[in-house]
């Protein structure tokens, strides 16, 4: 009889103890899960940083014509303007010139848009 209610028992906190252990492995499945988006975020975030501070220089410079857009990759590829590897995901940076009808630099001395956009 004795035996019978030690078993119980064992089986009992047994099953206790693996539930406890199933949930906090689910939950730090789930916080791991949130910090790499978290840090995916962040590298968008910073990459698409990079593209306005390129943009940016190359108004001051005079080399960017209206309505031009320009890629930024990570890696040598297929429609990429310029490789940078440190910058993560690939950046997508457009600039139009508002209130202009014409073409070329001259149209950029008014306001000026720049679009960024970054996929991650």
């Amino acid at each position: 009889m004795r035996k019978g209610i030690v078993f119980v028992v064992v089986l009992g906190i047994l099953i206790v103890v693996s539930s406890l252990a199933f949930v906090i492995l689910m939950l730090l499945t789930q916080e791991s899960r949130v910090a790499e988006y978290k840090i995916r975020r962040m590298r968008a975030f910073y990459a698409a940083q990079a593209g306005k501070i390129l943009a940016l220089e190359q108004l001051r410079k005079g080399n960017w014509t209206y309505d031009n857009s320009y890629t930024i990759c990570p890696s040598a590829g297929g429609g990429c303007d310029a490789v940078d590897p440190d910058i993560a995901y690939e950046v997508d940076v457009d600039i139009h010139a508002q209130g202009h009808t014409d073409s070329g630099a001259a149209a950029l001395t008014g306001t000026t848009q720049i679009d960024v956009s970054v996929d991650y």
